[in-house]
């Protein structure tokens, strides 16, 4: 049978701190670049990937591996140098990445700031340019002069993060971050403990005083409030499908703040209340969202009272991984 004509050539440039193409583990921007080029060769496009060593095979897409990963720099700075000249077969970049080489001398397509701008400024292209929320593109313009768009690249795929009403929703909470002194899981402890909730939070360990903070909340708590670690695999997906809610409470220093959130995304598509700090971009992002509930007060982690079918809904709309790549696509064609 004669194969169908794609409908364009196109490159994502992933980051190359994490593998590629891995369903369990970390699910950051390595995540949203695998789903969103998996979907983009399901649309018929034809779809070349540039990640870390150790990526694996996309469906439908043809993945090439630069020599590192594991570093913010260096490791892009390698499969930029290896796989450079696949831009000579492709239309646009889709840029996922943390340094956007692939894109910097205004290469055609899309990249993304990932970091407030006033915690982290990169090099970034002059086109093509976009925030995660309003509130990251006005600290950008305030730190740089620069005017970008927003444009959400956000996503999860509903047929892992749907609405179950078979599964019994248990009496504790769930707060899924790493452990780091931004991210919330030490105040998140606290919060439990004083607000009288119980609570299991997971997550990777990576600031060890963060961790040991926790542990202590376990002891006073008697294991209400309770440490689980890295999660993998499907712990962390069954954990937040049958929680009472999702407790999101990033702790930047004050001034500084969250431009978006993938875990409350997926667990909002799994019909699940979230409570979050009203702090950063929460507010924008999730205040209109059925099911996000924001506070900065202990005293009140209630519930939205809409079903989970009803929360999942709204939120499989904005954020599945076929709406989210319809944005993206709608966006390269103005500005390529």
């Amino acid at each position: 049978m004669p194969q169908t004509k794609a409908k364009g050539h196109v490159l994502v440039a992933g980051p190359c701190y994490y593998p590629l193409g891995q369903r369990t583990g970390y699910g950051g921007m390595e995540r949203l670049a695998s789903l969103v080029a998996q979907e983009m060769a399901v649309q018929g496009w034809d779809v070349d990937v540039v990640g870390g060593a150790r990526s694996q095979q996309i469906e439908g897409c043809r993945v090439w591996r630069g020599q590192l990963e594991g570093s913010f720099f260096e490791a892009e700075v390698a499969a930029w140098q290896e796989y450079g000249w696949l831009r000579g077969s492709n239309e646009f970049v889709v840029d996922f990445s943390h340094f956007h080489l692939f894109r910097m001398d205004g290469f055609p397509g899309v990249s993304w700031i990932w970091h407030d701008p006033y915690l982290m400024q990169p090099k970034v292209p002059l086109q093509g340019l976009f925030a995660l929320s309003k509130w990251q593109a006005e600290r950008h313009f305030e730190r740089t002069h620069q005017s970008i768009g927003v444009l959400d690249p956000i996503c999860a795929d509903p047929k892992e993060f749907f609405y179950d009403p078979r599964v019994t929703v248990g009496d504790r909470w769930f707060s899924l971050a790493i452990f780091d002194a931004n991210k919330g899981q030490k105040e998140a402890a606290l919060l439990a403990e004083e607000a009288g909730i119980c609570l299991d939070l997971g997550g990777k360990p990576v600031d060890k005083t963060v961790v040991d903070a926790v542990k202590e909340v376990e002891k006073r708590t008697q294991g209400r409030v309770r440490y689980l670690g890295e999660l993998v695999g499907d712990q962390k997906s069954n954990l937040m499908r049958s929680c009472k809610g999702m407790l999101y409470w990033p702790s930047y220093p004050e001034g500084y703040g969250e431009a978006h959130s993938h875990k409350l995304v997926e667990a909002l598509m799994m019909g699940v209340p979230c409570v979050v700090r009203d702090q950063g971009a929460m507010r924008e992002v999730f205040g209109m969202q059925s099911g996000a509930i924001l506070t900065n007060d202990s005293q009140k982690i209630g519930l939205d009272t809409r079903p989970g079918a009803e929360i999942s809904r709204h939120a499989t709309a904005e954020w599945s991984v076929q709406a989210t790549t319809q944005r993206i696509l709608d966006a390269v064609k103005v500005k390529a």
